[in-house]
């Protein structure tokens, strides 16, 4: 009995020194966190290390490794162009300017619709003349001769200048409207209009609107 006692008292020393070490260890750490200050915040596994770095303030300011957002779309810092309807005081105008290739319908100083053109063939003398007029009948579903002999059929007809010159669609246009090819390849005087924007014209317009014609 005597003897078991004395090693159950020999293990227990044995052990005293290692946990005299292990306190001793442990007090200094906790005098090295003091001196170093706090721990340190770890940033959430499932934010990247770019973001982290930003919300620790660190001036990071790539985002590189985060989920891209959608550029905005840019914008041109010229300013938009104003109607030309704002100084427009007819129930009714349409305006037809040459160099931009471009028209605008007026409903008084409301613009109404725009679009583009394609206006007379400057290049070979078949301009389309500069003035005002008056829309002076309505047709659909008509052919159109020119002086040469050629035909062309149309859906909308808008005859302003007598017979000779109107507006209407044309089908067998094979250059963008709005394009500066119509000094080569433009009509013989009349204004084109890309087909669902002379439909709508066509609805719009009553017989006795102002067009005008400018370079």
């Amino acid at each position: 009995m005597g003897s078991h006692r004395a090693r159950e008292r020999g293990v227990a020393l044995r052990w005293v020194p290692v946990l005299a070490a292990t306190l001793t260890v442990i007090g200094l750490g906790l005098v090295v966190s003091r001196f170093h200050g706090p721990r340190p915040v770890l940033a959430d596994p499932s934010t990247s290390s770019a973001a982290a770095r930003l919300q620790a303030g660190t001036g990071v300011s790539s985002t590189a490794g985060l989920p891209s957002t959608p550029a905005a779309p840019s914008r041109s810092a010229r300013p938009a162009t104003p109607s030309p309807c704002r100084a427009n005081t007819d129930p009714q105008r349409i305006i037809v300017s040459i160099r931009q290739q471009h028209a605008w319908m007026c409903a008084g100083a409301r613009q109404a619709m725009d679009s583009a053109v394609t206006t007379g063939a400057s290049a070979d003398g078949s301009g389309t003349p500069i003035g005002t007029w008056h829309i002076e009948t309505k047709q659909t579903n008509t052919t159109l001769t020119v002086l040469t002999g050629e035909a062309y059929h149309v859906d909308y007809w808008m005859p302003y200048d007598g017979n000779v010159y109107g507006l209407h669609d044309s089908s067998w246009q094979t250059f963008p409207y709005g394009s500066q090819q119509y000094r080569t390849a433009g009509s013989h005087g009349c204004v084109h209009l890309p087909l669902d924007a002379m439909r709508w014209l066509y609805g719009w317009a009553r017989v006795g609107a102002t067009v005008t014609i400018q370079s």
